[in-house]
């Protein structure tokens, strides 16, 4: 059998890192940080905090490039969990505190969230893309496919 070489450690300041995933160009690598503060104090309840890293470069740069923040108020609970990058439109779908949220990648601007109610107030725990023009979301005990071009608050609609 060949030997494979150990995974390498490349970075080991990360609070709670839970989610990842590439942009588009796979110039950059986003992780999601469960930002709660019970855990980190520069952190409150209802935020939701990414680190974005550079990956272009061998080996890649490990320092976070920028952090983005979204804010969803204090009286949600939870944090960023799994999501996903829809390269068409360039936005980041999380499962967040807030139900459903979108961030456009090349800003780091939060553009809207659907809400829990849109998911019978299940908590999402992960999120993809079909090729269908749906998106799909579980959490909770269920599972939910939505279209892209019905959800309000998205970029998508």
């Amino acid at each position: 059998a060949t030997k494979r070489p150990p995974a390498a450690t490349l970075l080991a300041k990360l609070e709670r890192p839970n989610g990842i995933a590439f942009a588009e160009d796979f110039s950059e690598l986003w992780v999601a940080d469960c930002c709660q503060e019970a855990f980190n104090p520069t952190c409150r309840q209802g935020m939701t905090r990414f680190h974005v890293f550079d990956v272009s470069t061998d080996p890649p740069a490990l320092t976070a490039a920028r952090v983005v923040e979204m804010d969803v108020g204090e009286d949600t609970e939870g944090c960023a969990d799994g999501f996903a990058v829809h390269h068409g439109s360039r936005t980041l779908v999380a499962s967040c505190a807030a139900g459903l949220c979108f961030v456009h990648m090349p800003t780091g601007r939060f553009v809207g969230n659907l809400p829990p109610s849109a998911f019978e107030y299940s908590k999402l725990s992960n999120v993809a893309f079909g090729r269908d023009g749906h998106l799909y979301a579980t959490g909770g005990n269920g599972l939910w496919r939505l279209p892209l071009s019905v959800a309000a608050g998205s970029p998508f609609a």
